[in-house]
């Protein structure tokens, strides 16, 4: 893995990028920012012949080495707004409870969905459903959920 000093010899970070320090090549020219835009929407950056999510390298660069297990959370939930402000550790749980409602959700409410003429909420805790309940309309289901995020996820919750 890359070093917080080998970071700050090739780098300079100002507002969530990072910029060649010194030139390393014809597309890494002092002053230029640093990686592209993936198909999944983050940061890549290559330093020394291998690829790293420019979120990553950032950690590093202001607080060193990422623990073992953990990871990297975007708390805005952009993954390329990759301001030191907005990153923090994370479990894997913390950042999946993170993450926002799925594309073939058809609520509009994370956590929500049709049950005959019902709406049922329920949470992923410690990768288990639970059933929070079934409600008559899908804004009671949604502060069910909004409450259980609360509750059970703290600061990461997202509803």
């Amino acid at each position: 893995m890359i070093t917080q000093q080998k970071l700050q010899e090739k780098f300079d970070y100002k507002n969530g990028q990072l910029t060649w320090r010194v030139n390393q090549g014809p597309n890494k020219l002092t002053g230029k920012i640093a990686g592209a835009l993936n198909d999944q929407k983050y940061i890549n950056i290559k330093v020394d012949g291998k690829l790293y999510k420019g979120h990553r390298l950032i950690w590093i660069y202001h607080h060193g080495d990422i623990p073992y297990k953990m990871e990297i959370d975007h708390i805005n939930g952009i993954r390329n707004d990759n301001r030191i402000e907005n990153l923090r550790l994370a479990t894997h749980g913390q950042n999946q409870q993170n993450c926002s409602m799925q594309a073939n959700n058809t609520s509009g409410a994370k956590g929500v969905n049709q049950e005959g003429d019902k709406w049922r909420a329920r949470i992923m805790v410690d990768k288990v459903a639970v059933h929070l309940g079934l409600f008559d309309s899908v804004e009671e289901a949604s502060e069910a959920y909004k409450q259980a995020a609360i509750e059970l996820h703290g600061e990461f919750a997202k509803y």
